[in-house]
């Protein structure tokens, strides 16, 4: 059976860590990245005999580096935020990976999403709330990306692809997205394929607000945008002109419908097409 090392990320803040590691600790090494000021998960840690690194930059895409550096022994990494729940059959959903003669390189599995349910979150827009449903069979992603909340990473691709872009993701105490779109889109430059394996499901916990949530639609639009011209610039151009129409129906026509869905799009579009601009 191929091993794994687990890599938990944490600022200190969740009360689902220590179950979660509980839950892990007496089947596989975990790596504890503590994300805190003040070291303050260190006797955690020591509680439970995992393997510690305090990293004091804040950040999910270093604090996941960071970890992954003493992880690059086992065949795997999984990558998990601190905030989830397991569910029943995770680890048998697990094994049956690392047993396999599949040539698994970049798999996540289901992630449901625990939130305010009084706040209206279109369904396209959930994954901003860690949910991440591609149905109930294992399948081969192609037009989608699995959430670094749950994600396993053969630790070689990880390594050769040159781990997560800092540029990327939540850092010095900021929303940041798109680390996990940009690491998967260098996994299918690479002729790697990613799958998604169902019965690797967790929970995850988000209790923001609905002010919370429209902010990180907004700053999805700038991270799209930047991600964009990053990587794709022909992309960039026809969704420019994608979005710049949108905006225009929206205006005259979408605006008067009161649909939450467009709401969203518009926050997001008007995002990407001028950046860092303020919408006032």
């Amino acid at each position: 059976m191929k091993s794994v090392g687990f890599v938990i990320i944490s600022l200190g803040k969740s009360i689902y860590l220590e179950t979660m590691i509980q839950k892990i600790v007496n089947y596989y090494p975990i790596i504890l990245v503590d994300n805190t000021t003040n070291g303050f998960l260190k006797p955690l840690s020591e509680k439970y005999n995992v393997t510690y690194v305090h990293e004091t930059i804040k950040g999910a895409s270093v604090s996941r580096n960071t970890g992954s550096k003493l992880a690059g022994n086992f065949d795997y990494i999984f990558f998990l935020d601190d905030d989830l729940e397991f569910t029943n059959g995770w680890k048998e959903a697990l094994e049956t990976i690392l047993q396999s003669d599949c040539d698994y390189n970049c798999i996540g599995g289901k992630v449901i999403a625990e939130y305010d349910k009084q706040i209206n979150i279109p369904s396209k827009y959930l994954y901003l709330v860690g949910e991440k449903n591609l149905g109930t069979d294992e399948k081969i992603v192609t037009n989608d990306y699995l959430g670094s909340c749950n994600l396993l990473v053969r630790s070689k691709l990880f390594f050769d692809i040159g781990k997560f872009d800092l540029n990327f993701g939540h850092k010095n105490g900021c929303v940041g997205l798109n680390e996990d779109v940009l690491f998967q889109e260098q996994v299918r430059r690479k002729g790697f394929n990613i799958h998604y394996f169902p019965q690797l499901k967790f929970i995850h916990h988000w209790s923001g607000t609905e002010k919370m949530l429209l902010e990180r639609v907004r700053i999805q639009g700038i991270y799209d945008r930047i991600l964009d011209l990053k990587i794709n610039k022909t992309r960039y151009f026809l969704r420019i002109i994608k979005y710049i129409l949108f905006l225009l129906y929206y205006h005259f026509v979408f605006e008067k419908e009161n649909n939450i869905a467009y709401k969203y799009d518009f926050l997001r579009y008007y995002a990407y097409v001028f950046g860092y601009k303020s919408m006032e």
